[in-house]
């Protein structure tokens, strides 16, 4: 299986190359999945839903950060991402806010980014 999986696909990407790339990494039942963009049209929001509704994976962080400087377009001022463990890892879980250091769920003080940057997910690998 596969470690962690980061999924920020480009959103001219065709969703039918998307598609089946994803089913490929899927088939290697990756242990944790990070996905940017979940709330773009054309973005990967669609394989968070996939993985909760398989039941396959479970949802231990969300948030947003800004789309930039000068973006104009409202539907990307705003980027979403998620982390999903697989089901069973993320039963083992405790204690996510002091795991996930300088995280704070309620308004995400970090952006995806500095999260990944940070060392702070040492215990997904």
């Amino acid at each position: 299986s596969l470690g962690m999986v980061v999924v920020d696909p480009d959103i001219e990407t065709k969703p039918e190359v998307f598609a089946a790339d994803w089913l490929a990494i899927e088939a290697k039942k990756p242990l944790s999945v990070a996905i940017y963009n979940t709330n773009l049209p054309g973005g990967a929001g669609w394989v968070e839903t996939r993985l909760h509704h398989q039941q396959t994976h479970a949802v231990l962080a969300t948030g947003h950060n800004d789309g930039g400087d000068g973006e104009r377009n409202p539907l990307l001022q705003r980027r979403a991402w998620s982390i999903l463990a697989r089901a069973e890892i993320a039963r083992e879980v405790r204690g996510l806010e002091e795991t996930l250091v300088g995280w704070n769920a309620g308004d995400a003080t970090m952006s995806f980014e500095e999260l990944m940057a940070s060392g702070s997910m040492w215990w997904m690998n």
